[in-house]
């Protein structure tokens, strides 16, 4: 069990959704081998030190402190997480076959482009630093038969006027903000120099309220993109 707990704890390629479903799966485990209440909540604890910036994880915690950790409420949550709505809602992007410049590795994003392909001419992949996540979705892309370009941050200006829009995900949507991977906000201010749209695409899971964020907990990984630099959170 240890094992499987550093492995979540260390994860830095997954993204919000997918950490949030490790977790669950790690606090069944949990339970049917017999873990304590206490050392259950010491893991949601950890998991929520160490991921202070995304939502789902944050309101994994919430739930389970206000009700009994038992497996019908970590079912529960499974039905909120298992809540792909965005992928039929992000239709009024692809009215047309479209090229799109993203960045970092969202797994929210990965599910559209894959649902979408047919409509999608080319994705310019920003590397996304200092993990570098941007490699991952364009090796993701290229193994699915997409058409995919990595760049470098710092080229992204000259990429704009070549693409129709700007798609990115999020670790958590508030009333005033999205978090997202550090470099979201300089391109979002970018898109809105070049007159691009930007979509956030977020699953239900990702939405809290502000006052539930302990902001003292940031890493240097994340930063806010205010929603008026958003053309439209489709969830």
């Amino acid at each position: 069990m240890k094992t499987s707990i550093d492995k979540f704890l260390y994860n830095r390629d997954a993204g919000a959704d997918e950490l949030a479903a490790q977790e669950i799966e790690i606090i069944q485990k949990m339970l049917t081998n017999g873990y304590t209440k206490k050392q259950i909540t010491n893991f949601l604890n950890q998991a929520y030190s160490q991921f202070p910036v995304m939502a789902p994880i944050i309101k994994i915690k919430l739930y389970l402190q206000k009700n009994e950790i038992n497996l019908n409420n970590l079912n529960n949550i499974r039905k909120i997480l298992a809540d792909k709505s965005y992928i039929q809602n992000s239709k009024k992007i692809f009215t047309n076959i479209i090229s799109i410049l993203t960045f970092s590795n969202s797994s929210s994003v990965r599910a559209i482009f894959l649902h979408y392909k047919k409509l999608i001419q080319k994705i310019i992949c920003c590397h996304s630093l200092p993990l570098g996540e941007g490699n991952a979705l364009h090796k993701f892309l290229l193994d699915n038969n997409m058409c995919s370009q990595i760049i470098e941050d710092s080229e992204t200006s000259l990429y704009m006027e070549k693409v129709n829009s700007i798609i990115i995900g999020a670790d958590m949507v508030t009333e005033d903000y999205v978090v997202n991977k550090i470099g979201s906000l300089q391109l979002a201010l970018l898109a809105r120099y070049y007159d691009k749209p930007v979509y956030v695409i977020a699953s239900k899971s990702k939405f809290i309220n502000k006052h539930l964020v302990n902001f003292s907990n940031w890493n240097s990984y994340f930063e806010k993109v205010d929603r008026s630099l958003i053309t439209e959170i489709i969830n």
